[in-house]
């Protein structure tokens, strides 16, 4: 039911908004690695017995290629590349629509695997109200339309975020939750392999800017909870391994010129936790996140006359 209410949602979104010309176009870069995750290959549980108990980090690489595109002053499009590691690799096509009090952005996606397996394809949307200098409220939905409407692959795709924020002087407070999950299906030893991938955050965030400075940083801090569960068969064999743990991260974003921005993140957790019998070794230093990227914005001549 909850899938179903997602999809429904996005499929909303989806069919809200309109064309119009074309002005600034920009262009988003990002990379980075994450070593705070579970093998995407791994077919065995750390909890299951006969199984090494270590927890082992994996360094999954992160990135982001994003071409967005205004169409007027309250229209957009945009085509984006991401690679996460708990949703994998994701292209997907936007449209935006934007006023003083509303944003929607709408669009289809395609989930693929490193393997190149069968994609899944699914819609997304984002609905956000404002109230300038006061408050803004936004609720973004993932869903791919597999499992349940038989449609390219038998494998899930699924997010859900709610985000809350304040105009304070010189600062923006946020709070935000978000669940991500990955199903996916596989045939080892001619039993169907299920493996549930979840990552659940919960984060407030203060974001430090000011008008006449290049610079604005994001300071967030919360708790997540990552885990996967492994299912043989008809789900009598099920084995689950969960790690819970407090994070802090910053996003120092910098004005380089009028057209160009570049970015640069950081996140570590601590306080790991785990599920019996695996175990955490590493170091928490070692499960750091760290990005890195630019941003370049593409000014017609008409529109900086307009808009200078």
């Amino acid at each position: 039911m909850k899938r179903l209410f997602l999809q429904y949602i996005c499929l909303v979104l989806l069919f809200t908004g309109s064309f119009g010309l074309l002005g600034a176009l920009e262009l988003e870069i990002n990379g980075g690695m994450n070593r705070l995750t579970f093998h995407p290959d791994r077919t065995r549980a750390h909890t299951e017995p006969e199984t090494s108990k270590e927890f082992g980090e994996y360094p999954f690489a992160l990135a982001n290629f994003s071409i967005r595109h205004d169409i007027t002053n309250t229209m957009a499009f945009s085509f984006n590349y991401e690679r996460d590691n708990i949703l994998q690799n994701n292209v997907n096509f936007r449209f935006v629509t934007r006023s003083d009090h509303f944003k929607i952005d709408f669009g289809p996606f395609v989930g693929i695997f490193d393997d190149l397996s069968m994609p899944d394809a699914g819609i997304m949307g984002t609905f956000e109200l404002t109230l300038p200098g006061i408050a803004f409220l936004s609720l973004s939905v993932v869903s791919s339309l597999g499992t349940q409407f038989d449609f390219t692959s038998e494998n899930f795709r699924e997010s859900l975020e709610g985000k809350l924020g304040f105009w304070l002087p010189g600062m923006i407070l946020s709070v935000s939750a978000n669940t991500r999950n990955l199903s996916r299906y596989s045939v080892e030893d001619e039993n169907i392999l299920t493996r549930d991938d979840f990552l659940t955050r919960y984060t407030t965030g203060i974001n430090f800017y000011s008008k006449n400075s290049p610079i604005s940083l994001d300071l967030n801090a919360g708790h997540q909870t990552m885990r996967r569960i492994y299912k043989r068969g008809t789900g009598i064999w099920e084995y689950t391994d969960q790690l819970e743990s407090f994070f802090g991260n910053f996003e120092l974003q910098l004005q380089v010129s009028k057209p160009v921005r570049v970015k640069l993140g950081f996140e570590m957790p601590f306080f790991i936790k785990s599920k019996e019998p695996m175990t955490v070794v590493p170091e928490f230093w070692n499960l750091y996140k760290a990005s890195a990227g630019f941003v370049y914005t593409f000014f017609p001549k008409d529109y900086v006359t307009e808009h200078e």
